[in-house]
């Protein structure tokens, strides 16, 4: 257990590592906004992997029930692949929020050169 925290604490590290001089407060907040912009990505790439270890252990653990309906319970295995199908659907629903976000932060409005909005057109 103690290798696994480890191995996530060097996968953090190197996650949010860049450089770490800056010049004033707007540098700074450019460095933490280039730093975590990886943490989405990663959240969806756990997501997905957990779900699909959740369905195929439901799956699994429905499989046991089947053979064996006195010493098992299906119930485990449908909550398994509930949490699974949950994860899977987490990780699409992050992505389309990303691709949301990214689309709105990139689409600017000059306001030197917009006069007026006119929406009778």
């Amino acid at each position: 257990m103690k290798n696994l925290y480890n191995v996530a604490a060097f996968a953090t590290t190197m996650l949010v590592m860049g450089k770490a001089h800056a010049n004033g407060a707007n540098d700074a907040m450019e460095q933490i906004t280039t730093a975590s912009s990886g943490i989405p990505n990663f959240m969806m790439i756990g997501a997905y992997i957990m779900g699909i270890g959740f369905a195929i252990t439901g799956l699994l653990k429905v499989k046991e029930a089947v053979e064996n309906p006195g010493k098992e319970s299906i119930k485990d295995g449908l909550f398994r692949l509930l949490i699974g199908g949950g994860l899977l659907a987490l990780g699409t629903i992050m992505s389309y929020m990303v691709d949301t976000a990214a689309e709105t932060r990139t689409a600017q409005v000059d306001l030197a050169t917009l006069d007026t909005l006119d929406f009778n057109q």
